[in-house]
Formats: C-alpha cells, structure tokens, sequence
C-alpha cells in the first residue's frame, strides 16, 4: 500500500487528479515501508502533496488544453499577500468525451467523464512573525464519470457497459504554526475534516448504489534543532468512517 497525504494530513482524497495542478507547490515521496510513523497503509511508502501558501509576489496563471481521447482542461490560479494576510486560490475543469485507447489502439469501453471539477483555497493570518493560522479547503467532483470496472480491455460485462458513477469529495482544515528560532524550536497543530459522497448507477442494478467516507485527522508536533541535532516528537490521531 502508498498512503496520499494532502500537507502531511490523510483525507479521503484518492488520486492526485482531485488536486488542482495550479495549486500544487510541490510533490514529497518517501520510499519503502513506513508503517512506523504513518501505520500499516503505509507499508510501500508515502506520496505527500504540499500545495501552494500566498507570499509578497502576487501570481496568477490561466492554462487551456486538450488531448487525447477528445479531452480538454481549463485552470486558473491566484496567490499573494495583503499586509498579514496570504492567500492562493486554484480551480480546474475538465471533460473527456472520448474512450481510451491501449497501446494497440483497441478501445477501452466507458471510461469517459462527462466532467472533472477541482478547486482548492488556503489563507493565512501571519502574526508575531514566526505564527501563523490558516484555513484550506479542497474539493473535487466528477460527473457522469464512466465506470469500466478495470475488467479486460473493451470488456465491460452485460448491462454494466453503461454503468456510470457520480463522486463528491471535499476537505476543509485549520492549522496554526509557530516557533521561537533563537531557541531552535518550531510547532505546528493541524485539524482536518474530509468527506467522499460515491454514487454508483448501472442498468444492471434496480438503483443507485451509495458509499460515503468520512475521516478526520488531527496532528501536534514539536520540534527541537541544536546545531546538526533534531528532536521530534508529536501525535497523530485519525478516525475514519464508512
């Protein structure tokens, strides 16, 4: 198992495609088993997401798109500072009106998406200046998205070759940071909520078929730097529901 972390944190958030590419400041990957500090889903390493924090240059990006499979994406993005308060925005759309194809070029029925929508936000209040506190939301949705089951290519088995599925996800955190540097300390305690709404539809079935995910993650830490010495210690407490 990879475990996916959103700034260090587990969500419910499965796949780097629910995080906007605009808002994504860097990607943080950590090799082999670490199931000692993040648990047993950890146990073929750690894929953590840092997305982007406002700072005194102000950016804003707006990228359009298109690819295979008739595919297209539009994003904009929007980040910067004002007096103590920073802040980075990012939102994307897309759609995929075309099946994909193998190496061969045989069709792999129903795996388009009739809309991908992300969008991402994080302000900050700086104080003291070695503090901060913060608010983030992340949210992604997919309509109509085609469910192909991962059954062998161009093989969707009986009705469920129009099968097809709707997903809501969101995650809203809160998190404060600080530190003392003439006393090589720093701290941070983070708080998130995140919720996935899975809506399966096929023919095959008499009705919709409904899965709904709920995790909530709370981290303190506190760390301790004396020339080439670091200590570290913190707790991590998570609780999910399904």
């Amino acid at each position: 198992y990879v475990m996916l972390l959103v700034n260090g944190q587990r969500t419910v958030l499965s796949s780097v495609s629910m995080i906007p590419m605009v808002s994504i400041a860097r990607v943080e990957v950590l090799r082999g088993p670490a199931a000692v500090q993040y648990g047993s889903q950890a146990f073929g390493g750690v894929v953590n997401i840092i997305t982007k924090r406002g700072s005194e240059q102000t950016q804003a990006s707006i990228e359009i798109g298109g690819g295979s499979w008739e595919s297209w994406k539009a994003m904009a993005g929007a980040s910067g500072m004002v007096g103590d308060v920073d802040f980075a925005f990012g939102f994307s759309h897309g759609l995929r009106t075309g099946n994909w194809k193998d190496g061969k070029g045989n069709k792999i029925d129903n795996t388009e998406v009739g809309g991908q929508t992300t969008y991402y936000a994080n302000v900050g209040y700086n104080f003291a200046n070695e503090h901060r506190i913060g608010v983030n939301f992340l949210g992604a949705n997919f309509d109509r998205s085609g469910d192909w089951g991962g059954t062998t290519y161009g093989d969707v088995h009986g009705d469920d070759k129009e099968s097809y599925y709707d997903r809501k996800n969101f995650a809203v955190g809160v998190n404060y940071e600080g530190g003392l540097k003439e006393y090589g300390l720093n701290w941070f305690v983070n708080y998130n909520h995140s919720e996935e709404d899975n809506i399966r539809y096929s023919p095959s079935n008499t009705g919709p078929y409904a899965k709904e995910f709920k995790n909530d993650n709370l981290q303190a830490q506190l760390s301790w730097k004396y020339n080439f010495l670091t200590l570290t210690g913190g707790v991590d407490y998570n609780k999910g529901k399904a």
